[in-house]
């Protein structure tokens, strides 16, 4: 297990309260409300500001991040492309490590729900962006340097996969969040995912351990990729 820097600050996106969907990405209304704002016009502009503030990195992340080309050409060869999955890189405050038993897990997954030919790879990818409050950046640095990764280092696959998980350090609500990036083997991003608990793919399982985040994540990509393929088809 290899350390690495990182602030300890909890997700503000992860408290409980009525939810407000932006496409892939959600925040929490409790989260708003519960900052201390008065009636006074300045308190306002401040409520105002923190909104912004918050909303504006979370509007349309899918689109933002993805490549719309490659995106739609990796839509394409759904059922008959090839892939390299990589080991899990799960998070835990300031430490990290590889977890290569998920690469193993979903790969066999693409294989099994017929979405193309998926290679498992032994490298392991250390992500360096730090633990934010905000979920939706720490995708996207971490989507941003794993695209950066394979531009450097092409795999002999059309495709590239990274889980990514999230861990709290508290045994009751272990997992708090699940990303997953695929890319070209040019370095584009083509497909992302983000979970946390006010998504109902994570709610159905409520995963406390690794295991159960590589669950979580092999039904989403069900959903959203073999599912949407049949319908497609």
């Amino acid at each position: 297990m290899t350390n690495q820097t990182g602030d300890s600050e909890s997700f503000a996106l992860f408290s409980k309260g009525p939810v407000e969907r932006r496409g892939p990405c959600v925040i929490s209304r409790q989260t708003l409300e519960s900052r201390n704002v008065g009636k006074t016009r300045a308190r306002g502009a401040t409520k105002w500001m923190v909104m912004v503030s918050v909303f504006v990195p979370l509007l349309g992340c899918d689109t933002q991040i993805t490549d719309p080309d490659a995106a739609r050409l990796f839509r394409q060869s759904v059922g008959s492309l090839t892939i390299t999955v990589f080991p899990a890189f799960v998070r835990k405050g300031a430490m990290h490590f590889s977890e290569p038993k998920a690469a193993d897990s979903v790969a066999a997954a693409f294989r099994s729900l017929h979405l193309g030919e998926a290679a498992v790879s032994t490298d392991t990818v250390t992500l360096h962006g730090t633990w934010h409050m905000n979920q939706a950046r720490m995708m996207r640095e971490s989507a941003a340097e794993f695209a950066a990764n394979v531009a450097a280092h092409p795999p002999s696959t059309g495709y590239a996969l990274l889980p990514e998980y999230l861990l709290s350090g508290d045994p009751a609500r272990e997992a708090i969040g699940i990303h997953c990036y695929v890319v070209d083997s040019a370095g584009k991003i083509v497909f992302i995912v983000l979970l946390n608990s006010h998504w109902d793919e994570f709610k159905a399982v409520n995963p406390h351990t690794v295991d159960a985040c590589t669950e979580v994540l092999e039904k989403t990509v069900e959903d959203r990729l073999a599912k949407r393929q049949k319908a497609s088809g």
